[in-house]
This record gives C-alpha cells, sequence and structure tokens, in this order.
C-alpha cells in the first residue's frame, strides 16, 4: 500500500509539474505572439497613468505618528474640538536693540503694512500694530485705541508700550529680541497657496532685512510645513535622478549596450508612472514615506531587468534558437 501510495504521489506531482509547466509555456508564446498588441495597450495605459502622475499632490500636514484608534490621539483630537489648532501662525524674530529709532521703525512699519497686503494674510501683530483699552473721556465705556498712532510722537508711544505688562515676553524680552505673528487663511495653508504665501512673505521680509541690517528668523507651523514639504519635493526628484543614472551605469557595465540600458530604464520609468498615478487614483500625497516608492521602484526593477536579461543569454547560449531561449525567459 505504501508503494502504491507513493506512485500515486509521484504521478500527481509529476502531472501538476507538467501541466503547470505547459501552462506557462503557452502563456509566453501567448504574449510573444500578441506582443505588438499587449505593447500597445501597455504604452496607452503608461501614457494615461504618466498623465495622472503630473497632478500627484504633496501633502503638507504633518502625518500622525500613532493610530487613529490610540487613547492619546483621541484625547488629541477631543482638546483641538474645544481649544482650537493654532495651525496658521507664523512667527518672524530679529533682534535690535534701537527698535524705537525713528529711521528703523518707520522701515518696521512699511515692512508690516507689506505684509497685510498679501493674499492669504488675515492678521498681523506686531508692535506697530498693537493696541491698548482705555476708558472713554464721554462715558464709562472701553474703547480699543493702537498704541503707535500714524500721528502719534514715537517716544511717548514707546514709553506708553513700555507701561503695558501685556507684551512684555510676547511680542518683545529684556535682551532685545523682537517678535511679529502672521495669522494665515487657515483653507489655503491646506493647500498648494501655501508655498506663494510663504515664498511672497520671505520675498518681502528678505528686503526689509537688507534695508534695516537685521538678521530675520522664521517659525510656526506653516512655515516649517511648507519648508519640509518643499524638501521632501527636491528630494525625492534627486533621488529618482541618482537611482536611474547609478542604475543605467551598472546596466551599461554589465551588458555594454545602450539599447538593453535604454529600454530597460523604459520599463522601469514606466513601473514609476504606475506608481505615481495609482497614488493619485486612491487619492493618497506624497510624504516622507510615499516619496520613497518612485526610487524603489527603481532600484528594484533594474536588478529584475538584469535578471531576466541573463536568462535570456543563459537560454540562448544553451539552445541557440531565440524563440525558445524568449518563452524560456518568459
Amino acid at each position: 500500500r505504501g508503494k502504491k501510495k507513493n506512485r500515486i504521489l509521484r504521478s500527481l506531482y509529476l502531472g501538476r509539474a507538467i501541466f503547470g509547466r505547459t501552462m506557462w509555456i503557452r502563456l509566453a508564446q501567448w504574449i510573444l505572439r500578441y506582443r505588438r498588441g499587449i505593447l500597445f495597450v501597455l504604452a496607452l495605459l503608461t501614457l494615461g497613468m504618466g498623465m495622472l502622475a503630473t497632478k500627484v499632490k504633496m501633502k503638507y500636514d504633518m502625518g500622525s505618528a500613532i493610530p487613529d484608534d490610540h487613547p492619546r490621539y483621541k484625547e488629541y483630537q477631543a482638546f483641538k474640538k474645544i481649544f482650537g489648532e493654532d495651525g496658521s501662525m507664523m512667527v518672524i524674530g530679529f533682534d535690535q536693540t534701537d527698535f524705537f529709532q525713528p529711521a528703523f521703525f518707520q522701515k518696521y512699519r512699511t515692512w508690516q503694512a507689506a505684509l497685510k497686503k498679501i493674499d492669504g494674510v488675515e492678521q498681523i501683530l506686531g508692535i506697530a500694530s498693537v493696541v491698548t483699552i482705555q476708558k472713554a473721556a464721554d462715558s464709562n465705556r472701553l474703547q480699543v485705541r493702537p498704541v503707535f498712532p500714524e500721528s502719534g510722537k514715537l517716544d511717548s508711544c514707546a514709553a506708553a508700550f513700555y507701561r503695558l505688562p501685556f507684551y512684555h515676553n510676547l511680542l518683545y524680552n529684556d535682551a532685545h529680541a523682537w517678535l511679529t505673528a502672521i495669522y494665515l487663511d487657515k483653507v489655503k495653508i491646506r493647500t498648494a497657496e501655501r508655498v506663494r504665501i510663504i515664498r511672497d512673505i520671505k520675498k518681502i521680509s528678505e528686503d526689509f532685512s537688507k534695508q534695516a541690517d537685521v538678521r530675520l528668523h522664521y517659525s510656526g507651523l506653516p512655515y516649517i510645513r511648507t519648508e519640509f514639504a518643499q524638501q521632501v519635493q527636491y528630494e525625492m526628484k534627486l533621488i529618482l535622478l541618482a537611482s536611474l543614472l547609478l542604475t543605467a551605469v551598472i546596466l551599461f557595465v554589465f551588458f555594454r549596450s545602450f539599447s538593453t540600458v535604454f529600454f530597460s530604464m523604459v520599463v522601469v520609468f514606466s513601473g514609476v508612472l504606475w506608481a505615481l498615478g495609482i497614488l493619485v487614483l486612491m487619492d493618497y500625497r506624497i510624504t516622507l514615506l510615499t516619496a520613497l516608492i518612485a526610487p524603489l521602484i527603481v532600484v528594484i526593477g533594474i536588478p529584475n531587468c538584469i535578471y531576466f536579461l541573463n536568462k535570456y543569454h543563459t537560454q540562448f547560449l544553451q539552445t541557440g534558437n531565440r524563440e525558445t531561449a524568449l518563452v524560456r525567459m518568459v
């Protein structure tokens, strides 16, 4: 019974191997027979994926490091629901000992006025725009008045400002550090518009920095997230180009054939377009992790191209028949 059982099992394994081999051979023959049509369909699909890949977008919000159902994450969301999120404020600071020197203060006021005109800037909290609350002369009502009106004397206004403890260690400190807070449109900073807004703010600020001879320091979530996203985008392109160049050199060293390098690059780059196109279809955006997909496709795809080409050459040396070598490679 044991010998009979072994014979039956060997027959089954042999039959399955023959059937499997025959199936793969037929599939390979079918691919080679209809290769023109298959390549045409693949080319059209790749063109469509390439058009989608041009619409891939950056993610400007930092990704969460913990799952959405984590208790701490839920607590954080509940906190934001009650108190809100101050993710729309950008701050600019600098050191200046003679801040209320008339020429410098006028440049500072002009700088703040220019910042307010930028599309996407909602409000600015700076020294030139601070206010105080005073009792009206003709009634018991309280009035909000600017500390630095256009027609006011700068020395007396500065003295009045220093008498307001609220702004101490908020907009200035004893080390002559001064801060300006810029509140941005919460809708626009969640889109690609934020790049333009931050760029305009930096351009105007750098002009003020040169005119007033001060060194500016930038911070705040909108600024950090924009710089981070721009860095990810730049590094994604850099790593992709570097990986393509490096793998092309490796391919040429292996095969000493420009056509081999060219068609392998076409295959691998098509894979990159498909990956980016699928990201768009699935409504994903480029983040620190998804930016690695394109270079990974290149690094993984090139060794496969080398494997296929080596398989073809090996089979061709063994059989001397190109058709057989192609079928076995496929």
